[in-house]
């Protein structure tokens, strides 16, 4: 599977003028509106575009092309703009040019416009395709077509194209944006992509008669004519069929390590290069730029690879050693083991559980066979709760030393102490499908995937109130794609590719930058004790680490995360639920 890696250049922008770009996730955008739009409008409205159609997730062109219109439509936009944009999804990348926008392609030793003003398409792309959204404003300028046809001839890294571009002179008031992206295969599919063979027509061949040449078995049949009825020509037989074998073994040999000193050279060369650069990376500078150079280093590799099939794999492997060395180094990833901090066997044979929910110390942990175990971090005691109406129990939270539980057709109950489940919302047939449930000051929240809310229920002195939408009218979002939410005095719901904000009901301009355009998130977690936002990604077995500002600090990766059910995080600690065990990781 190809992964797309890009960069962005903008020239001067005039005042009252915007102009900028987007990338990550699959979506790539440069927007460009002359006159009557700031740059923090544009900003804004840039970054509205590309969460909304990372979550919209279009399945085909036309899906693609309805949502950039509605988006466009509702932002009440000026006259004079335009757009270059694609989605990438299964290998095929949607395309879309609104105004003056264009796009490009470089593929090989073709580079040629694909699309522009008001126009979509699509198409399957290949390894090394570099895309060129712009603009006729900024390709008709001093550093548009002829100038990048002139770099894209040498360079494939978006990332030293654009230090390439910085560098051409040219009217430094010149507005205008350009956005690089490429397609490169991971590490890990360069290392068991199998080579196709190709399919070469040869001519016909000529009628040409040769007179035969002597070949060695030719020679040995006749000198076992000429030698055959003496004994002493035939021990002289034997000596010269092993003086002939010893040269050939000798002339094999030397032609093998002649073979091996050029292999050498060449590991020695392309090695000392991805050494070089490698060792050129700034850890503490731009991580796109780095990881550029990463992606440059493994394909140097792969082109070795490609090319001398007597490769050691040994040689090889060290390489990869290295390269992945650096991009850990460089993505501040983190390899642990877990610890096995309590067995649940251990307070009731073949006991379980599905899902889990913290507060003050204690999870609560839900098996929907119909029991609830509270179970305290510090002091690992277990409190067991057996009631009929936990079984089937789709969610759980807890507040105050109160569980509280969700359960579909049924509605939610709340255990307090030591008494029987009460119900303290009746199911209502207005919820769509509710795929988590938070507890904050005693409020319940339900996140509601088929009807795109999130419903608030505020404690009150007999009960709750009736139904409340947190989402304030125009903040909303489509959640189909939504797997979790969390609360600290902001509420956030988590994405597979993204994390949305919302502060009091208003949709945030958080966003979060990953070191990697492949993510899959299946839960986020945080809470007002926490500094940061965890990720989790099963596929993957990482757990990602963001501030709370949407700046990435790290990941932590174990084998034990690809077989987790659930996650909290607890003093400095993550602690995953693994059907019959609690497992530890320290961060």
């Amino acid at each position: 599977m190809l992964r797309p890696i890009f960069d962005g250049y903008t020239g001067k922008m005039e005042e009252g003028s915007f102009v900028g770009y987007r990338g990550g996730s699959g979506f790539f955008c440069i927007l460009e509106v002359l006159g009557g739009y700031s740059e923090v409008q544009g900003n804004a409205l840039i970054e509205h575009i590309s969460q909304t159609v990372i979550s919209v997730n279009p399945s085909n062109l036309k899906e693609f092309d309805e949502a950039l219109n509605s988006l466009i439509q509702s932002a009440d936009l000026p006259i004079e703009f335009s757009l270059s944009a694609g989605y990438f999804t299964s290998q095929v990348l949607y395309l879309k040019t609104v105004g003056t926008g264009e796009i490009y392609i470089k593929r090989g030793a073709h580079f040629e416009r694909i699309i522009q003003g008001d126009t979509t398409a699509s198409g399957h792309i290949q390894e090394h395709d570099i895309f060129i959204f712009s603009t006729s404003l900024f390709m008709e300028g001093t550093r548009g077509i002829e100038i990048l046809k002139s770099l894209l001839h040498h360079k494939r890294q978006p990332t030293v194209i654009v230090e390439s571009l910085k560098e051409v002179e040219g009217d430094k008031e010149e507005t205008g944006t350009v956005l690089f992206v490429s397609f490169v295969k991971p590490l890990e599919e360069v290392n068991t992509a199998i080579e196709e063979p190709g399919f070469e027509v040869q001519p016909p061949p000529q009628q040409v008669i040769e007179k035969p040449s002597a070949t060695p078995s030719m020679l040995v049949t006749k000198l076992t004519l000429y030698f055959r009825d003496n004994q002493k020509k035939r021990i002289l037989l034997v000596g010269v069929i092993l003086i002939f074998v010893i040269l050939l073994l000798n002339m094999g040999n030397m032609f093998g390590k002649k073979q091996q000193e050029v292999s050498k050279k060449g590991v020695d060369s392309v090695g000392q290069k991805i050494e070089a650069d490698l060792k050129a990376i700034d850890m503490s500078g731009d991580m796109e730029r780095s990881l550029g150079i990463i992606s440059q280093s493994r394909q140097s590799l792969d082109e070795l690879k490609k090319t001398d099939k007597k490769l050691k794999s040994t040689d090889v492997k060290k390489l990869e050693d290295l390269i992945t060395d650096y991009e850990s180094k460089v993505i501040r990833r983190e390899d642990k083991q877990t610890a096995e901090f309590y067995d649940l066997a251990l307070e009731e044979k073949d006991s379980k559980a599905d899902k889990m929910y913290l507060s003050d110390g204690k999870v609560s942990l839900l098996n929907r066979e119909g029991k609830i175990y509270v179970f305290s971090l510090d002091n690992k005691s277990v409190e067991k709760k057996v009631y009929g109406e936990i079984a089937n129990a789709g969610s759980i939270a807890s507040f105050d030393k109160a569980v509280y539980f969700y359960k579909q057709g049924a509605g939610i109950y709340k255990i307090n102490d030591k008494e029987k489940p009460a119900r303290i919302i009746e199911d209502d047939p207005a919820w769509g499908n509710i795929i988590d449930l938070n507890v904050y000051n005693g409020n319940i929240y339900l996140l509601d995937s088929g009807k795109d809310e999130v419903y608030k229920y505020l404690v009150a002195e007999k009960g709750y109130s009736e139904k409340n939408s947190y989402m304030k009218p125009g903040s909303t979002l489509q959640l189909k794609r939504a797997n979790s939410l969390a609360i600290d005095s902001s509420l956030y719901i988590g994405f597979d590719t993204f994390i949305a904000k919302y502060i009091a009901g208003v949709k945030d301009s958080f966003t979060i930058k990953y070191p990697e355009s492949d993510i899959s998130l299946v839960k986020i977690y945080t809470n007002k004790d926490l500094d940061n936002i965890y990720g989790l990604d099963k596929s993957k077995g990482t757990l990602y680490i963001f501030g709370k500002d949407g700046q990435y600090i790290k990941q932590i990766r174990s084998s034990d995360l690809n077989k987790t059910d659930d996650f909290v995080v607890y003093k400095n600690s993550v602690y995953l639920l693994n059907q019959t065990k609690i497992l530890k990781i320290d961060l």
